[in-house]
């Protein structure tokens, strides 16, 4: 989609060319027909709105380090609700995946836990 920012499509191209050859073999060795079609809806990152700077604010009182603010495949949702809901402010949270979309695709229980306790002084904490 020619909106969506340059790292969030390099993520998609990359992740779909990995698979791609899977799928030109199963073309050529039946008459099933694979297309992949997909309309990636991005938006331009807000690091000055109201909730990036009260996460990052938490996340440095929790953590004591800034919080790490970057784009990758994994804030490509969000971008579809910002397109429907006109002011929305959002921001992605994740635990510590390691292989992701792979066999060997794992999480890390410690980063699990405090995520959520992170997620909950976000949700309790006014303003």
């Amino acid at each position: 989609h020619v909106d969506a920012p340059a790292a969030a499509i390099a993520a998609l191209l990359s992740h779909e060319a990995l698979h791609q050859d899977k799928f030109d073999s199963l073309n050529e060795e039946s008459e099933i027909k694979i297309t992949w079609e997909q309309e990636l809806k991005g938006v331009e990152p807000d690091y000055e709105s109201s909730l990036v700077k009260k996460c990052s604010k938490i996340y440095k009182e929790k953590f004591n380090e800034n919080m790490e603010l970057k784009i990758s495949q994994g804030v490509v949702e969000g971008g579809f609700f910002k397109y429907k809901i006109k002011d929305l402010e959002y921001v992605c949270i994740g635990a510590n995946t390691f292989d992701v979309h792979s066999p060997k695709e794992r999480v890390s229980i410690k980063s699990i836990n405090e995520v959520w306790e992170y997620i909950k002084q976000i949700i309790l904490q006014k303003g």
